[in-house]
């Protein structure tokens, strides 16, 4: 390994730098204040798991009824009790439905729990036999039981049915007035549309709820006189349900301008004020009887930055908080607007971390302070600090959860929360106590890093948590630290940490992690080793092929879950039995063909070169030994080729009505001969070889000079850190990603994506795609079905692939231990460097060695 020159020029700087600042892992080489390597008498870093930890004490909303009927639209502390919206579509047997609240307040502790129903004067809400609907609740789309031989005239279908999702028990339907033959299905349809709904509500600290209310009738029984009506009001009714008045707020709509309601805020007087976007921003005051103000156009910076508003909320002084990106939509800001005088503060920078991580849920704090949730936890960010602080980690709390729905934020120890389970995907309603650290048992904590972490990986580090009484694991997401001007920035802090010492046990190792160089300074577990020290999986055998693509000086490092393979195939009528070829034997084949076939489909001059740098990487850069090659021959050749194709594609292919014809028939018709094919699971390649290809193919790979010019990869990885005072551990929890547990998973369903790893399930899988499709009944049977591929508009079936295509494939598959590399910061110096080529401005030779100068000038600095 050659040693890097990046680790030259910073780790001095760095080591004293961030010495102090890193993450304080269960494997890093710093000690405790008792001086014991990191571990005292409590465990090993044990307070990393006791941040942010907060106990649940579930609230009960099955006064709602069953989950899947609502939707909670807002949810508010007013005193001691607290209030929860939640909107209803009920779908009636004469084709209309309604749209209404039912509104419940209950103590925070759960306790004096009342629903009560938000109605308009005149509706009523229908109690529908179960057995004549179908779906479970009002929220999912309802089916209409309409026999064949009796159909109501009253019927109104408001959305296409198709006729095989119509149900065809008899049921009694009243006024019928056709009779037709039972193999026959006739409804009468609707002459007239009504539509009835809310969208914007809010409650007031009077406990008053406020709703918009959209009305839309249209009639076209008359040719003639068509008839569409729309009008929006505002309906309120008080805390125990009684409708108090809906009043019209008009001039929404006129031929002169257009406007809808972006939001509506309680006024501290009574009444609201309604934010409407458009044409311009303006705001309407409706007062507390129903008397809607003129309106009123804002300033023209307010206009502009409610425009880009995501988040408006009401602060605790009355005030409006809105969160809105600047013109470039680059960077967030937060600011106050009061509705009464107009008055608007200065914007406040947003955290570069609360963009790159997302949102998903805000509110205001006591003092003015913004709360928000992300995938990870709650945060608060207070104005005149650059950065948000950590309220809540989900994972730390034993919390499956990735979204929170309604936020109450009550003291930065108290909050109330809605959310969705990882698990069930339930509805779950918590009021949350932050826990003291000192009721926390001590474990050793395993810390996880990686630049971004899934929510299957975080339920998994749930699930081992709640098991083990002995480890813990706390995760960090290095994304936070990066910017909108430095994507990168996560990887450069998790490199400063482990260069100041400071590693985090494990190791999330996706395509920007610089593995060669910590295996060149012994920062990593040799994985092999483990593997064959371990009882059951040194048992188990493993696709040999995508252990030795990523060995490093024969050894393996990584914990490779499931893998994919890149490659190119043509039919072998077209382009024979080939296992490899050149640009040069390439460029024959398709030119034997003349004018009118090319090799590759929609392809121009830019993606071309990026499948270069994703196949062929490997060709021009060393990263074992820090060498390009980019001036060579092979290069060179690619360059010409990569001129003949577009600049882009033309807008008129895609407008042509049969594009999707044309595109699905290229290969069966040798107008195309070359297709890129991605594979990651075995039943699509019935699809690529019997339906598009129609013939056996060749995996012939990309055209290189260095054998097969495919490569196979991992999108997702494990390393460990060698100095892993939790060593065990580590190894105890990334192991599972290589057992029958994971891999096999129950024979139907695997939480991963990709080919598996593990020798066995890989052939437990891909013995399905010579058999037909399949689903598995109530009764645990296979219920075969047919794939179809459409051809020139002619749907025929795909036939599962022959035993030939079989070995064929699975053996290709075997064969690849080339492994995928791709760098965006030298994608760059290629896509900027072949430009003056292109442009016929230098040669092919003359850009290639500009290429290869700028490129090992970036090898030697960075790798």
């Amino acid at each position: 390994m050659a040693l890097k020159k990046l680790w030259k020029k910073t780790a001095s700087i760095l080591l004293v730098v961030t010495m102090v600042i890193g993450l304080c892992a269960c494997g890093g080489d710093k000690t405790d204040d008792d001086g014991k390597g990191g571990k005292d008498s409590k465990g090993i870093n044990s307070e990393l798991a006791k941040q942010f930890v907060y106990k649940e004490e579930a609230l009960d909303l099955s006064a709602l009824g069953s989950e899947n009927d609502y939707y909670i639209t807002k949810m508010q502390k007013l005193g001691d009790v607290l209030y929860v919206l939640a909107s209803y579509n009920q779908y009636k047997m004469d084709g209309t439905s309604l749209n209404y609240f039912k509104l419940l307040s209950m103590n925070t502790d759960g306790s004096n729990s009342k629903v009560i129903d938000l109605l308009l004067p005149g509706q009523v809400i229908e109690d529908i036999p179960e057995e004549e609907i179908t779906g479970e609740g009002a929220g999912d789309a309802v089916v209409l039981p309409m026999p064949r031989a009796e159909v109501s005239s009253k019927v109104m279908v408001e959305t296409e049915v198709a006729v095989e999702d119509v149900v065809t028990e008899d049921v009694a339907v009243e006024d019928a007035v056709i009779d037709v033959p039972a193999d026959d299905f006739y409804y009468e349809p609707s002459t007239s549309y009504e539509y009835s709904g809310y969208g914007n509500s809010v409650i007031s600290g009077e406990g008053m709820v406020y709703a918009v209310r959209n009305h839309t009738i249209e009639d076209w029984s008359d040719p003639e006189n068509y008839i569409s009506k729309s009008d929006t009001t505002i309906c309120c009714w008080d805390k125990d349900g009684n409708f108090v008045w809906e009043a019209p707020i008009e001039g929404l709509q006129t031929e002169e301008h257009w406007y809808y309601v972006q939001n509506m805020m309680p006024q501290k007087e009574g009444g609201v004020t309604l934010l409407l976007s458009g044409d311009k921003v303006c705001k309407i005051d409706v007062d507390k009887t129903g008397k809607a103000s003129e309106m009123k156009p804002l300033s023209e910076e307010l206009s502009s930055n409610f425009n880009n508003a995501q988040n408006i909320m009401i602060g605790n002084d009355g005030k409006i908080v809105f969160t809105y990106y600047d013109q470039e939509w680059t960077n967030m800001y937060m600011a106050t607007y009061d509705p009464t005088t107009g008055a608007v503060s200065e914007g406040v920078k947003l955290p570069s971390a609360m963009q790159m991580m997302g949102y998903s849920n805000m509110a205001t704090g006591e003092n003015g302070e913004l709360i928000y949730s992300n995938s990870s936890g709650v945060f608060k960010f207070t104005p005149g600090q650059e950065e948000a602080t950590q309220i809540m980690s989900y994972i730390n709390s034993d919390l499956n959860v990735s979204d929170i729905n309604q936020m109450v934020y009550l003291d930065e120890s108290h909050m109330i929360l809605t959310y969705y389970d990882n698990y069930e995907y339930k509805m779950h309603c918590g009021y949350f106590t932050k826990v003291d650290p000192k009721d926390i048992p001590d474990k050793d904590v395993i810390v996880l890093a990686g630049n971004w972490i899934d929510y299957n990986l975080k339920n998994r580090v749930i699930e081992y948590n709640k098991a083990s009484d002995k480890y813990r694991i706390v995760v960090k997401e290095y994304q936070m630290y990066s910017t909108n001007e430095d994507y990168m920035a996560g990887y450069t802090k998790l490199n400063n940490d482990i260069i100041a010492g400071n590693i985090p046990d494990i190791m999330i190792a996706d395509g920007n992690l610089p593995v060669e160089n910590y295996v060149s300074k012994g920062i990593l577990a040799d994985v092999g080793k483990l593997i064959a020290e371990d009882e059951e999986l040194s048992k188990s055998e493993f696709m040999e092929n995508v252990f030795e693509a990523y060995k490093i000086d024969g050894k393996l490092y990584q914990v490779i879950p499931s893998f994919y393979v890149q490659t190119v195939i043509g039919k072998k009528s077209n382009i024979g039995d080939r296992k490899s070829w050149t640009m040069k034997e390439m460029r024959e084949v398709v030119e034997g063909f003349g004018e009118g076939t090319q090799a590759f489909g929609e392809m121009t001059r830019d993606s071309f070169m990026y499948y270069v740098m994703n196949f062929g990487s490997s060709d021009f850069v060393d990263v074992a030994n820090g060498k390009c090659n980019f001036n060579s021959q092979q290069f060179i050749d690619i360059l010409e080729y990569a001129k003949t194709l577009p600049e882009q594609i033309s807008e008129d292919y895609y407008n042509d009505e049969d594009w999707w014809m044309t595109y699905q028939s290229q290969y069966r018709d040798n107008r195309t001969l070359l297709m890129y094919l991605y594979i990651s699971d075995f039943q699509s390649m019935k699809y690529q070889i019997n339906g598009y290809m129609g013939d056996d193919v060749s995996y012939v790979g990309f055209p290189t000079d260095t054998g097969n010019g495919s490569v196979l990869g991992a999108d997702t990885s494990y390393v460990i850190s060698a100095k892993s005072k939790c060593l065990d551990g580590a190894w105890d929890f990334v192991r599972y990603y290589l057992t029958d547990e994971y891999q096999i998973g129950d024979g139907q369903n695997v939480s991963y994506w990709g080919l598996p790893v593990s020798k066995k399930a890989f052939f437990e899988k891909a013995k399905d795609v010579t058999c037909k499709s399949y689903w598995v009944d109530e009764e645990g049977k296979k219920q075969e079905y047919d794939d179809y591929f459409s051809i020139n508009g002619e749907e025929i079936v795909i036939e599962p692939l022959s035993q030939a295509q079989y070995d064929e494939m699975v053996n290709f598959i075997q064969s690849v231990t080339k492994r995928s590399y791709y760098n965006e910061e030298l994608q760059k110096i290629v896509t900027e460097g072949v430009e003056p080529f292109f442009a016929g401005q230098k040669s092919a030779a003359d850009v290639a060695k500009i290429i290869q100068s700028r490129a090992q000038v970036y090898v030697n600095e960075n790798m």
